[in-house]
């Protein structure tokens, strides 16, 4: 049996590169993924796509992260990383020829980029490595499609009805026909993991926005012998969300809450955060609880008053599974999507149209 590693989707440098993100995507490199590696004896990484997260420039704090807790570690152990080009990677909206994985490592050769469609050999297994289609992709992309005899394509594509976020499907991309002949396809680019034979989303690396929140993230390993695909889920998380709701609550609640904020195992040190208010008759109580969250340098607090559930009624902290007002979803939509018009202006538009729909069915004018 051989083995591979696929991950996908790192964006390095997200949240404006932020320290505390190197910190959270350490962590899991160093507990969960290179000890995987290790396991399996793991010498081949292939990676499906947006490598970095900022198109057109990447600070030298993440470079850093990338070469020394990432890249330098693949290399001392004699790992050879494939790597497609993701649309984050692509200097030009239109063209993967300026990308920023080959101004970083085309030096390096215990990596190989690829920033047009390929057919590769790994251990016997032929695999088909498709690139962001875009204009100077497209055509060979569709030719490949219909031409390859690769039983395995990985890809950083676009793919119509797929979820891009949880319940949120792209109504644009390419056909799913399209990939019917083959026995795996494995994408990056959306971050959500979704199937639809023989169609797999693989999901990104680890959280990273609100929308990502008890998403699951990580990366997998594939036999290629078998195509059969095993998920190494990432335990970790920088989202942490607190509900807060006092009204029926015992005498302890606030202490109790308190000293669970502030534990040595507290989801909430150094991570993002929201606070849920459900109910608040006790004001000293609930500033109780926002002292202790500052005393774990959270990276941000934010504090919810009201929430829409889907139809479901969540009675504790544990049960919730989601956890993104619709602001903060089109906000994340509106910054990852590719559309080519000004996404001040769409976000804009976006969010009247969004609170005028609030405020008709708030006021009943809802028909």
């Amino acid at each position: 049996m051989s083995m591979v590693a696929i991950v996908t989707d790192t964006h390095f440098g997200c949240r404006n590169d932020n320290p505390v993100m190197h910190r959270w995507q350490d962590r899991f490199l160093t507990d969960v993924f290179f000890p995987t590696l290790d396991a399996h004896d793991i010498t081949t990484v292939l990676h499906g796509g947006d490598y970095g997260d900022r198109r057109k420039y990447a600070s030298f704090a993440t470079t850093q992260f990338m070469e020394t807790r990432y890249r330098a570690r693949l290399r001392e152990r004699g790992i050879h990383e494939h790597v497609i080009v993701g649309n984050h990677d692509c200097f030009l909206r239109d063209s993967t020829a300026i990308n920023s994985i080959e101004e970083l490592y085309r030096h390096d050769t215990s990596l190989t980029i690829y920033a047009h469609p390929t057919e590769i050999d790994i251990d016997g297994c032929g695999v088909l490595l498709l690139p962001w289609v875009c204009g100077n992709t497209r055509e060979r992309t569709l030719e490949l499609l219909r031409t390859s005899s690769c039983p395995v394509v990985l890809g950083h594509l676009e793919i119509e009805g797929f979820q891009m976020y949880r319940g949120m499907p792209s109504h644009e991309g390419l056909s799913p026909d399209l990939f019917e002949r083959f026995a795996l396809v494995m994408s990056g680019h959306y971050h959500h993991a979704s199937q639809r034979d023989p169609i797999r989303y693989l999901g990104a690396m680890w959280p990273m926005v609100w929308s990502d929140y008890r998403d699951p993230r990580g990366f997998h390993l594939l036999d290629t012998e078998t195509r059969e695909l095993t998920f190494i889920e990432n335990p970790y998380s920088p989202l942490a969300r607190l509900v807060y709701d006092d009204e029926k609550a015992a005498p302890e609640y606030i202490a109790e809450m308190v000293s669970s904020i502030v534990s040595e195992q507290s989801p909430y040190r150094d991570a993002y955060v929201k606070v849920v208010v459900k109910t608040r008759t006790q004001p000293y109580g609930f500033e109780q609880v926002l002292d202790a969250l500052a005393k774990v340098n959270p990276q941000d607090i934010v504090v919810i008053d009201d929430i829409v559930f889907d139809g479901t009624e969540v009675l504790d902290q544990d049960a919730l599974t989601t956890d993104v007002d619709t602001v903060s979803l089109i906000r994340e939509y509106v910054e990852h999507t590719t559309v080519t018009c000004d996404k001040i202006a769409l976000l804009t538009y976006l969010e009247d149209l969004y609170r005028e729909s609030v405020a008709s069915t708030q006021s009943g004018r809802i028909s």
